[in-house]
């Protein structure tokens, strides 16, 4: 489910499992740039691809940064960055985003 004002940059793969969730404008980012000289500090283009596991829910207003995969059961709070892999079934919040609960329920 992808709900409204979700953003998904397509300049490298994006993997969404079944019955994964994102909420309210989510944004799913698959470029960045290096750090660049003090002339022009938006250095160069890299891209990385995201995968957001089966059963995933990506909490409303959260950024997913490139090269994160996001678990099969994980659950992402809102308003979170995540810049690093979440394991299954885990919950993490905030920015960046760090582990709350290692372990939900079946």
């Amino acid at each position: 489910m992808l709900n409204v004002d979700c953003t998904l940059e397509l300049n490298d793969c994006v993997t969404i499992g079944a019955d994964a969730a994102l909420g309210h404008g989510v944004m799913v980012l698959t470029s960045s740039h290096d750090l660049g000289r003090h002339t022009r500090r938006a250095g160069r283009l890299h891209r990385r691809p995201v995968t957001i596991g089966a059963g995933a829910w990506i909490g409303a207003n959260s950024v997913i940064l490139p090269g994160v995969t996001v678990g099969d059961g994980a659950v992402v709070m809102s308003n979170s960055v995540v810049n690093d892999d979440v394991p299954a079934d885990s919950l993490v919040a905030g920015a960046p985003a760090t582990i709350v609960v290692r372990r939900l329920p079946k």
